[in-house]
Formats: structure tokens, sequence, C-alpha cells
């Protein structure tokens, strides 16, 4: 089984404070709503892989079809 991470382990990883990950995080999900990296849950708990942590690099460094 792959190793689930917490938005604490995304916060350390991605080097940004417990905030700004929680508004980073809200932003994607507004722009990306069915992604599955943005998505994943135990309970009420967010939870990420590895392949997570690497798609939501991924989906911030794309420009949005609306242009902003």
């Amino acid at each position: 089984m792959n190793r689930l991470y917490t938005r604490t382990d995304l916060c350390k990883e991605l080097k940004i404070s417990s905030r700004t990950c929680y508004d980073f995080l809200k932003t994607l999900k507004e722009r990306f709503p069915e992604e599955k990296s943005l998505n994943r849950y135990i309970g009420k708990r967010q939870r990420f892989t590895q392949n997570d942590m690497e798609r939501i690099v991924e989906l911030s460094c794309l420009k949005s079809s609306n242009g902003s």
C-alpha cells in the first residue's frame, strides 16, 4: 500500500505555510472541481498520495481557460 500524506506533509513539500496551502488548495479545487488528486478524503480529512502531490504541482502551473 502506498503512503498517504496529510496537508501538513504537502505544506512541507511545497515549502509554504498551512494557511497558504489551504488557500492554494481551495483555489485549485475551484479551478479543477473534478480533479481526483484534490478530492481524496478519509472521513473529513484530506489525504494525498505521492502522485497526488505531483499532480497538484502540475495543476498549479496550468493556466485557466478563462485567462485568469
